[in-house]
This record gives C-alpha cells, sequence and structure tokens, in this order.
C-alpha cells in the first residue's frame, strides 16, 4: 500500500526520525516528544505549560505530566522547571 500525503504549505519543524523506532516510548510520550520538537527555539528549549501541551495534543493535563516525566527520566528531554 502506498500513502501519498497531500503538499500544504502551512510550514514545517525537524523532528528526530529515530523517535518512531523507539518502542520504550508509549504514543503519548512520542506525541509529546514531536510536539515539543515542533515549538523549540533555534536553542531547541521548549517551554509550553502542561496545560498547552495537553490542548494542542489532544490528551489530558495529567497524561501531559506523565509523558515529560517520562521523557525526562528516559533522557529525552532535560527537565528545567518541570
Amino acid at each position: 500500500m502506498t500513502n501519498t500525503i497531500r503538499r500544504r504549505d502551512i510550514g514545517f519543524f525537524m523532528g528526530d526520525n529515530a523517535i518512531f523506532d523507539r518502542h520504550d516510548l508509549s504514543v503519548y510520550e512520542k506525541i509529546v516528544y514531536i510536539y515539543l520538537c515542533r515549538r523549540a527555539d533555534s536553542e531547541s528549549r521548549a517551554w509550553p505549560s502542561y496545560d498547552r501541551i495537553a490542548q494542542d495534543c489532544g490528551i489530558s493535563r495529567d497524561t501531559a505530566m506523565r509523558a515529560v516525566a517520562k521523557l525526562v527520566e528516559k533522557g529525552l528531554l532535560e527537565g528545567k522547571g518541570v
């Protein structure tokens, strides 16, 4: 089967392809990681609130908090002010 994504002119962001190969990450951890990559500045810093992460990712605030904590625990995020 072939899936074709229609070209969109709505911007882009860079994320790590390898994140999809990480079988130790939940779907919530992956979406939060990708979201934070999207929100990161030129120095790889992102600081959206848990409420903003939850709203934009379509998850609960508690799920967003757990996902961030797990990403810090797994070494994918540095948790300053987490």
